[in-house]
């Protein structure tokens, strides 16, 4: 099992990862306002491939703790069932508190979002007169710089938020898709871990059997999400729609993320049940 100083760096690792990427809802709006959506994605490509470092550090983190303990577990549960299954509701409860880290971030990107909308714009402004992503970077060091970024910090308008269902024109099904793909995501590795302690003679197996859930939940993002938020960027530049549109899409996209990483809690124990049982029958 993990540490208490090792579950607390997952936590505080997993909030920063998914509230970076609900920073991404944000760039098409910071696209649609500066006209340049795709410098956005490039300039937000590469911070995010930043932000993934944070990625390859927590899933070790998180893995061997929980594997080196359920390497024991076959003589643990044959010798005292009852150890067993204290074993089993310790690691149900740190994956829960790892989960709750998904949401706690995912909550603060979205109070962020504003002020990340209006600091990336301003980024992608002054990475068309630095010409270059280092030199944006060199840029922004000075104290000028980021004063001037500290000052753009703002919580989401409360008017905003109160317009939202006005201005809401994204289908429920996009909605309930983004939830779906987040609880999948979110709960993917770790089902897949919780897995390996049900099962810890197929663990390695059921470790493989992550990528394949996380790859489906990336064909569904690709395919019935991106495609509609897209439409959305591309409509609001044309002058189809408004830009508090975009904000009303946004907005809602964050919420129902912060939805998936709570639906997630309810599919982490089904979710390893299913992959026990796929690890059995391949």
């Amino acid at each position: 099992m993990l540490t208490e100083f090792r579950l607390t760096i997952v936590f505080l690792l997993t909030a920063f990862i998914h509230m970076f990427q609900t920073f991404n809802y944000s760039v098409r709006l910071a696209g649609v306002r500066t006209r340049r959506v795709s410098m956005a994605y490039s300039l937000f490509s590469v911070l995010f491939l930043l932000a993934s470092t944070a990625n390859t550090i927590q899933a070790p983190l998180m893995a061997k703790g929980i594997e080196a303990a359920s390497s024991l577990l076959p003589n643990i549960s044959s010798n005292s069932p009852d150890a067993y299954s204290v074993f089993v509701e310790s690691v149900d409860t740190q994956l829960r508190y790892i989960l709750l880290g998904a949401t706690v971030g995912t909550i603060c990107g979205t109070l962020l979002i504003p002020s990340f909308t209006r600091i990336f714009s301003n980024s992608i402004l002054l990475l068309e007169k630095a010409g270059s992503v280092p030199r944006l970077l060199l840029a922004t060091l000075s104290f000028r710089r980021f004063k001037h970024l500290v000052n753009n910090v703002q919580l989401p308008n409360l008017e905003v938020i109160a317009r939202m269902r006005e201005e809401r024109t994204i289908p429920t099904k996009t909605l309930i898709l983004n939830i779906i793909v987040t609880a999948i995501f979110s709960t993917g590795v770790l089902s897949a871990l919780y897995a390996g302690v049900l099962a810890p003679e197929y663990r390695q197996t059921a470790g493989y059997l992550a990528a394949v859930i996380n790859g489906m939940a990336t064909i569904l993002l690709a395919t019935l999400i991106d495609p509609v938020t897209a439409i959305y960027t591309d409509e609001a530049i044309s002058g189809k729609r408004s830009e508090d549109e975009v904000k009303s899409l946004v907005m809602y996209m964050a919420f129902s993320r912060i939805t998936g990483t709570l639906f997630a809690q309810v599919l982490l124990l089904p979710s390893a049940k299913i992959i026990q049982w796929v690890t059995h029958i391949i």
